[in-house]
């Protein structure tokens, strides 16, 4: 974090960066800091906590080494909600557009949810009714910006995931939902252990599977869904995060998570720090570098479970 407010387009050292982290004042270095460096290190820090977290529930709910929070059609109804807004050309505050996302957010998510209770329900169901759910509102999205044409550009770099711009207002708009459902998925850790066992032996324990599948399923859409709200969609964060945790410390979840939520921080903030020093004075989507450093990895993870993930 503190690289990330010591480079950019315009170089601070650590020294003064400390010094104005401390004592604020109105020169250009200690505005940069903190009015524009030190509002998106924070927002990246938090987003990338909630999105290595929902991947990491999204993991232990299909019990698939795969999944990650996309398949619940959060990003695909958050998407769709800020392009109908700027095919529509309407005029709203950056404020409320967030809010909206949001909504959008947790709509797609309620959507795949409810069609997976439908007729004998099963995690099997959840993730082709994701599937599904999601491929149909990207396709409503994608028809929707080809006929924006040229006019579609800031809709593009907003699909790939972004901190540009954001404020502490931002920050402060999604910080009550992702320390609530943080705390929540922390807090109901131990329960995740059994249920990742198998249906059998987690009702063998006295589990109630479907209160768990719910309460999974609401933390996903939360985490996701803020996080989409500011950022845009910003790939790979929960599916590989699990794994580094999984394989460095822990696969128990009540420390898998939150070491997930350290290391996700960790890797968006420096993802971000790349995303914005790499072409300087150019700044290419945060979401471009998590692909960029996501798809090997996923290709691996694709040669070594793949038959589990079946």
């Amino acid at each position: 974090m503190l690289l990330s407010l010591t480079f950019g387009s315009v170089q601070i050292e650590i020294a003064h960066v400390w010094k104005h982290l401390l004592h604020s004042n109105d020169d250009m270095d200690s505005i940069i800091i903190n009015t524009l460096r030190l509002p998106r290190t924070a927002l990246a820090a938090l987003i990338g906590s909630n999105l290595a977290v929902a991947g990491a529930l999204m993991q232990c709910l299909t019990r698939n080494p795969l999944a990650e929070a996309k398949i619940m059609g959060v990003s695909a109804g958050a998407s769709l909600v800020f392009v109908l807004i700027s095919f529509f050309q309407l005029s709203i505050s950056p404020n409320l557009m967030t809010v909206f996302i949001f909504m959008g957010a947790a709509i797609g998510g309620g959507f795949v949810y409810i069609i997976s209770l439908t007729n004998r329900p099963s995690v099997g169901k959840l993730v082709l009714a994701g599937v599904s759910i999601s491929s149909f509102l990207y396709a409503l999205s994608t028809g929707m910006l080809i006929s924006l044409g040229e006019n579609a550009g800031m809709i593009y770099a907003w699909l790939a995931g972004g901190l540009a711009g954001v404020t502490w207002e931002n920050f402060s708009q999604i910080l009550p939902w992702s320390l609530g459902a943080l705390l929540s998925a922390f807090i109901f850790s131990h329960f995740m252990n059994a249920y990742s066992l198998g249906d059998d032996l987690a009702k063998s324990l006295g589990l109630n599977l479907w209160k768990i599948r719910i309460i999974l399923c609401v933390l996903v859409v939360i985490l996701a869904g803020a996080s989409v709200s500011v950022s845009g969609a910003i790939g790979f964060i929960g599916l590989i995060v699990p794994h580094i945790v999984r394989k460095l410390i822990s696969d128990d979840y009540k420390i898998l998570l939150p070491f997930c939520a350290l290391f996700g921080a960790l890797l968006l903030v420096f993802s971000d720090l790349i995303a914005r020093v790499i072409l300087i004075p150019i700044e290419i989507p945060v979401g471009v570098i998590t692909a960029f450093l996501g798809c090997p990895f996923f290709l691996y993870l694709i040669r070594k479970h793949g038959d589990k993930a079946a």
